[in-house]
């Protein structure tokens, strides 16, 4: 399922703020975009957090689930949903 696009812009904002670019990755000049699957739970709390289409490098990937783990939950309105959640990682 997808997010409204309201409640879609406050995750990606959030999800923001929780993400680390792997220090190695910047080094080496790696981007790219990982979509995570994320399953929630009563409340929207997040269960699971795993890759539905990878950004081609490890590091990235790992750091994409982390960082959506770690919002803990996405709201009511997203209770009991599986969404896809863009993450780019894009040196500027």
């Amino acid at each position: 399922e997808r997010l409204a696009p309201d409640a879609l812009r406050e995750t990606l904002g959030r999800l923001a703020e929780e993400l680390l670019y792997p220090a190695d990755a910047l080094r080496r000049g790696l981007e790219g975009e990982v979509v995570v699957l994320v399953e929630l739970g009563e409340g929207g709390r997040i269960l699971d957090a795993s890759i539905a289409s990878g950004s081609g490098h490890p590091a990235l990937d790992d750091a994409a689930v982390r960082a959506v783990r770690r919002l803990g939950t996405l709201g009511p309105a997203a209770a009991h949903k599986s969404i896809l959640l863009p993450v780019r990682f894009r040196i500027i």
